[in-house]
């Protein structure tokens, strides 16, 4: 007589796979925009048993795609045929390393004559307006006397500063330079005849002559003939004055004192 009996061996596979993701990585924001687009290599993945496919993006975006400033945690998930998972993750840090830039700065001086009869001159520009890939500025004005503003006689320098979330900084500067060409405005006395006076060949005239400029330090010389209060020679003196301002703009004027000997 023979007697059997059967049993069965149940192998189950619980033994998860083993997926390994790329480093975390640091990249900087792509020009003019505020992300990168940053790819990186696929997670390799292997099992004891077999896998049911590759592994797929569980958290975050793919690679290719845009990550925002920041850091982004990627997570990526792998499945083997028996519905055992595991799951590996990498950090990418886009940071903003771009300048603001400043695309209407002037190249070159803003020049403008003085406005009548004062010393300065109101100067409009267009002021200067940073742009930044990303949307924060903080925009400061150094030295910056501003766009319809009196400006002084002479050369102001003007500097616009901008800078973003991130410290990243830029300048815009230039000059504005306020020119005199305004002469000053002299005036003589009229001429004049006059006796030489008694017992003497000749007289003593007084006269005045009136200056004025727009801005200050105009000088009055005279280029000619005798100074007011003196003794003028019997005929005719001529007498030239010429007023010159700090800007080496010039004006000038004569008269005649003439002296007859009756």
């Amino acid at each position: 007589l023979i007697s059997s009996c059967t049993f069965q061996v149940t192998v189950n596979d619980t033994e998860a796979p083993r997926v390994t993701c790329p480093a975390s990585r640091s990249e900087p924001t792509d020009s003019g925009v505020c992300v990168a687009a940053v790819s990186y290599a696929l997670p390799s993945a292997e099992d004891n048993c077999n896998m049911q496919g590759t592994p797929i993006v569980s958290q975050g975006p793919a690679s290719g795609a845009d990550f925002a400033l920041g850091t982004t945690t990627v997570e990526y998930t792998v499945l083997d045929t028996n519905n055992n998972t595991a799951t590996c993750t990498f950090d990418v840090t886009v940071s903003d390393q771009e300048l603001p830039v400043y695309a209407n700065c002037p190249s070159s001086a803003v020049t403008q004559n003085t406005d009548p009869g004062v010393c300065t001159a109101v100067v409009t520009y267009t002021v200067p307006v940073p742009s930044d890939n990303c949307i924060t500025l903080n925009t400061t004005g150094t030295n910056a006397t501003g766009s319809n503003q009196a400006f002084a006689l002479g050369r102001t320098r003007e500097v616009y500063q901008a800078r973003d979330e991130a410290g990243n900084a830029a300048e815009c500067a230039f000059d504005v330079v306020v020119t005199d060409n305004v002469a000053p405005a002299i005036s003589c006395p009229g001429s004049v005849t006059m006796n030489a006076a008694t017992g003497l060949c000749t007289a003593v005239h007084t006269y005045a002559v009136n200056f004025t400029d727009n801005c200050p330090g105009v000088v009055l010389n005279q280029t000619e003939g005798l100074s007011s209060g003196s003794a003028f020679p019997v005929g005719v003196t001529t007498n030239r004055f010429e007023a010159t301002d700090s800007s080496g703009q010039t004006s000038s004027c004569s008269f005649t004192v003439t002296v007859v000997d009756d």
